[in-house]
């Protein structure tokens, strides 16, 4: 089931998924490569931005990166972006106009802040039970940590200076 935030703005972040083979918090140093929300029929059309959240203490959440805003169609959306990302973060979504969550889910934890948290702002965020983010990120490793997924974005993944194919030895 898919709910609405409300026409206020927010934020949202996903702090647990029970059961769920899509972790709520990266366990390693990488790239999100790309962003995909899936919304039910006559659902669509709220602009969306990817944000990732970094636990700043207690109920803080600092805004340490995010992706352009993109409008939300019924269906499957997927958005290509380069967010780096490192472990214990956590991803979430916010809306301008408004912001798409899962109510009722019932082993799925988040949090809300109803307002926008600007890059680099830590805020209290207030924890909801029986509450998901629809977004799931596709996160690549960056071996040489040149802020691009090895697998898709780095042709060149050994040398942080090039991400175009690497020359001849």
């Amino acid at each position: 089931a898919g709910g609405l935030l409300g026409a206020a703005t927010g934020t949202v972040i996903s702090l647990g998924r029970a059961g769920s083979p899509f972790p709520s918090e990266a366990w390693e140093q990488g790239v999100i490569t790309h962003w995909r929300v899936e919304v039910e029929s006559g659902r669509g059309g709220p602009a969306q931005r990817l944000q990732v959240f970094r636990p700043f203490g207690g109920a803080y959440y600092t805004v340490v990166s995010q992706s352009a805003t993109e409008r939300i169609t019924d269906g499957v959306n997927d958005f290509p972006t380069r967010i780096p990302i490192e472990p214990r973060d956590h991803v979430g979504l916010y809306g301008p106009d408004e912001t798409l969550f899962c109510d009722k889910e019932e082993p799925d934890k988040g949090a809300v802040y109803k307002g926008v948290v600007p890059l680099g702002s830590a805020v209290p965020f207030t924890p909801e039970d029986e509450f998901g983010v629809p977004v799931i990120v596709g996160v690549e490793p960056d071996v040489d940590g040149d802020g691009y997924g090895d697998e898709t974005q780095d042709e060149c993944p050994g040398n942080p200076a090039r991400q175009a194919s690497c020359p001849p030895v």
